[in-house]
């Protein structure tokens, strides 16, 4: 057993080890935090990252805060020390981050809201808003109407925007849930809140190429197609053009579902659809998109692309019936009735030609939206089609 006097001595050389290590490591952290401060070196950013993980409380609280003084300089050695951070040390990395990109985009956001201009440093899909919407503006009057339109659509995601500008790898996954959460609101009911802001927000990203779009995105952001507030935008609203314009990109981005953008390139006659309308028609495409390929092409009067609606009158594809309702419907057809490719494409064909397609013994029915209703421009045999098309070519004997 040590003497009271003895003990009392130990205690007192072990504290004093304590305290010195203490101030040892905390000087050391202070240090780092001091050269990040004149200048983000990567070598004391890592420091710090690895300060996150240090057993100690205070060197883990002067390391975070000293992090969260960096500006967007240090985005790169951030990004290098995530790659390698592990446990604990991730995890307060990650929060860390989250808390810095989230306040470097409250300072690009007010920058863009105070300035004449746009950075395209901060906004790199500033150009594609431009091109989408039309000519680049020729007055301050029209860069501020396009900038104002602009910056509702960023403060409409701040999330997807602060992902595009600092973590682009978490863009597919965050732009995912967030057109799942749209598509929800886009039940057409009044009395519930609609962001038409998001719906551009989400159209503008996703249509870039360099986007990946996974599981039901793009067909979560088409949903827009569907709501009649969004129709609105487009042919009464202050700023029509322009959401005509980033619609019309959004649907010609490639690999996304082709039905519903069709059928609002045909009820709102966008140009654009006549680019996905012959994409359609060129690929391995089944179902009803094709016969709305065909009615766009008509719609548009797309006389241009009459060989290719001829080039598909030997085509079998099923276009109708379908699964579900219009199978259910398809009772009040004769047996064996169906609508197949060349079928849309010869009253298609018909229309561009200035006719209708009753001139060659097809009974269509109008349709206020799509012309004629799809289930009426079919046949029950081949021997019935093949003296339509006989017709067809005797009318236009000129134009073969």
């Amino acid at each position: 057993m040590f003497s009271p006097g003895l003990r009392k001595l130990l205690f007192c050389t072990l504290l004093c080890a304590v305290l010195s290590q203490s101030r040892w490591a905390y000087g050391q952290q202070s240090a780092a935090a001091e050269s990040v401060a004149g200048g983000p070196d990567s070598v004391a950013v890592l420091q710090l990252v690895a300060d996150l993980g240090a057993d100690a409380f205070a060197v883990r609280q002067q390391a975070t805060a000293a992090l969260l003084r960096l500006d967007e300089s240090a985005l790169t050695a951030l990004n290098q020390a995530r790659t390698t951070a592990t446990g604990e040390t991730l995890e307060r990395l990650q929060q860390v981050l989250q808390r810095l990109t989230q306040r470097w985009f409250q300072v690009r956001l007010q920058r863009l809201q105070a300035d004449a201009s746009v950075s395209v440093a901060d906004w790199p899909d500033w150009p594609r808003f431009l091109q989408l919407t039309g000519e680049p503006p020729v007055s301050p009057q029209q860069q501020q109407r396009l900038q104002g339109l602009f910056i509702q659509l960023v403060q409409a995601e701040p999330e997807l925007f602060t992902a595009r500008a600092f973590d682009p790898a978490a863009l597919s996954a965050l732009l995912e849930v967030r057109a799942q959460l749209f598509a929800e609101s886009c039940d057409g009911r009044q009395d519930r809140p609609f962001s038409a802001a998001s719906g551009l927000a989400l159209m503008l990203l996703g249509s870039d190429s360099s986007v990946r779009l996974i599981r039901a995105t793009s067909a979560c952001i088409s949903r827009a197609f569907e709501d009649p507030r969004f129709s609105e935008l487009v042919t009464d609203g202050v700023h029509a053009s322009s959401v005509r314009g980033v619609a019309s990109g959004w649907l010609l981005r490639a690999g996304i579902s082709a039905d519903r953008p069709l059928l609002f390139a045909i009820q709102h006659r966008l140009p654009a659809g006549r680019e996905l309308a012959v994409r359609v028609l060129q690929s391995n495409a089944r179902g009803p998109q094709l016969y709305y390929a065909c009615m766009c092409l008509a719609v548009l009067d797309s006389r241009q692309d009459v060989g290719l609606l001829e080039s598909k009158f030997s085509s079998t594809s099923l276009i109708w019936p379908v699964r579900g309702i219009a199978a259910a419907a398809a009772g009040e057809r004769p047996s064996g009735f169906q609508v197949q490719l060349q079928d849309a494409a010869l009253a298609a064909a018909v229309v561009l030609r200035g006719g209708h397609p009753t001139d060659v013994g097809i009974p269509a029915e109008d349709s206020a939206v799509m012309l004629f209703r799809m289930d009426s421009v079919g046949s029950v045999s081949a021997a019935e089609r093949e003296q339509r098309q006989q017709r067809y070519r005797a009318t236009y004997p000129a134009q073969q």
